[in-house]
């Protein structure tokens, strides 16, 4: 049974590396979160309250289904439909960083992923991969059939988890959304101290919000307030 579970892990991590996989292999069987789940998820991971906000599943239906529908190349709805992302905009609204599940590397002997190959993460701001310009990263080559994600996008179809003040509209010199949530709670976590690392590498030179996105409705997890 060890090793069944153990394979089911491998598996989903796979999965969730491959960018041809918009929705992904979920082995969480309840499809229903309580909102105490997400409270304590908060704690666990060292977010403050007003910094979480969750994702409506209208991000997908309307807005990335929307932009399939022009033309513009599927690809960039594989990335941008991920449960894990991180999104890093400068005081522009400019996207200069982003990377997803998919981007990862996954490893068909462990249940991580590697989401620091090539040292992506060991700058702030990371550096963006290849599918994303980054402006402070003058050596790095650009492919640009992919769209640029925008902020207000994002902001448009989230609401704050527990009902507290929005934190967004500040005035901020780079904001970070890392999309994560409970059906991917271990990749999560491992994305989220990442980031939370990566942050802690600008020694406070920069005024810096990180807004922690919970994914699940996407999938069609139900989020349920007491």
């Amino acid at each position: 049974m060890k090793k069944i579970l153990l394979l089911l892990f491998i598996s989903s991590a796979l999965l969730l590396s491959s960018c041809g996989m918009q929705m992904i292999f979920a082995f969480r069987m309840d499809k229903e979160i309580e909102i105490d789940e997400i409270k304590k998820f908060e704690r666990k991971n060292n977010i403050e309250e007003e910094d979480l906000y969750i994702l409506s599943k209208e991000y997908m239906t309307s807005y990335l289904m929307g932009i399939e529908k022009t033309g513009i190349s599927r690809d960039s709805l594989h990335f941008y439909g991920q449960p894990l992302q991180t999104i890093y905009f400068n005081s522009d609204d400019s996207l200069i960083s982003f990377n997803a599940n998919c981007l990862a590397k996954g490893s068909r002997i462990s249940t991580k992923l590697d989401w620091n190959y090539n040292g992506i993460y060991d700058n702030f701001p990371p550096k963006s991969n290849k599918y994303v310009p980054n402006p402070y990263d003058t050596t790095q080559k650009i492919k640009t059939r992919y769209i640029d994600i925008e902020k207000d996008s994002i902001i448009n179809y989230i609401k704050p988890a527990f009902n507290l003040k929005n934190t967004i509209n500040g005035e901020y010199d780079f904001e970070v959304f890392v999309f994560c949530g409970l059906m991917t709670k271990g990749w999560s976590e491992d994305i989220i101290e990442i980031v939370q690392n990566n942050v802690a590498l600008d020694s406070g030179k920069n005024e810096i919000k990180v807004h922690y996105i919970i994914t699940d409705e996407l999938y069609d997890y139900k989020i349920i307030r007491n």
